[in-house]
């Protein structure tokens, strides 16, 4: 039996998904979903707004800098989420937003506890993890070239925002403080995206192979599960809205080479 090498760029594949279950393949239009989601305007509301410990500031009336005193630019109660543990790199606390259903997730914001200029904690680096409905577990964000850590803040006033390239498809998302060295932190947060509406809730294809061991050809931000060389249970950058140059060894997002397409044989 022969093999034959087959490539599809992202747009090729999402069309021949579209044509099979009789529906318009839509890419993300990202530029379009950048509204921030609630947590500074209060629409979203204290009870979706959870962590996994905070820390009793006893010197404030309020008595602590639980999950709900996260919202970004406003200052209430302890003046941000502060976990009770110190912060390093093998421990997991975490701050917990429930965006209620399916969201684009295209930037995300952190922010230092200012605390009427009493604060001095902040985070310099964390994590963001996701979930959604059909997932057998959290997923930690990676952009296109594999990165996981994102950069926090240098102060305790100043917001700093980092957008998602690939965004994130999420029901849940959890910010996860990062330090190469223990240190307390505390941390404000926004979340920007818009509703999810395109439908395609998972896809499945093979795992995709590599061209001369430089030239990755797989989908690299897959959220779902692998087994057996095959990719089940997830999505990743068939609708991540990035459209493939037509020579593959071109990186024309600055995302490494072959970035946009997928290769694999049959």
């Amino acid at each position: 039996m022969h093999k034959y090498s087959i490539f599809y760029s992202n747009m090729q594949l999402a069309f021949m998904d579209a044509v099979r279950e009789g529906r318009a393949a839509v890419p993300l239009a990202c530029k379009l979903c950048s509204g921030a989601l609630g947590m500074q305007s209060g629409a979203i509301p204290d009870e979706h707004i959870t962590a996994s410990s905070y820390f009793l500031l006893t010197f404030f009336m309020e008595g602590s800098a639980a999950a709900i005193y996260a919202r970004a630019h406003v200052e209430v109660g302890g003046g941000a989420w502060c976990p009770r543990n110190i912060v390093h790199k093998e421990e997991k606390e975490f701050l917990e937003v429930n965006l209620d259903h399916v969201h684009v997730v295209t930037k995300v914001e952190v922010q230092g506890r200012f605390g009427n200029g009493k604060g001095a904690e902040f985070t310099e680096q964390y994590k963001l993890q996701y979930w959604r409905p059909g997932l057998s577990h959290w997923v930690t964000y990676k952009d296109g070239q594999g990165n996981e850590v994102l950069e926090g803040n240098s102060n305790t006033y100043l917001a700093k925002s980092a957008t998602l390239r690939p965004p994130v498809i999420a029901s849940q998302v959890r910010f996860v403080p990062y330090s190469h060295h223990p240190r307390t932190v505390c941390m404000r947060v926004e979340v920007f995206g818009c509703n999810y509406t395109e439908g395609v809730v998972s896809y499945s294809m093979p795992e995709g192979d590599t061209r001369g061991g430089s030239d990755s050809l797989r989908d690299l931000i897959y959220d779902g599960s692998l087994e057996d060389g095959w990719l089940y249970g997830g999505i990743g950058q068939l609708i991540d809205g990035e459209t493939g140059h037509t020579n593959f060894r071109v990186d024309a997002l600055g995302l490494n080479r072959g970035y946009e397409w997928f290769h694999y044989l049959v």
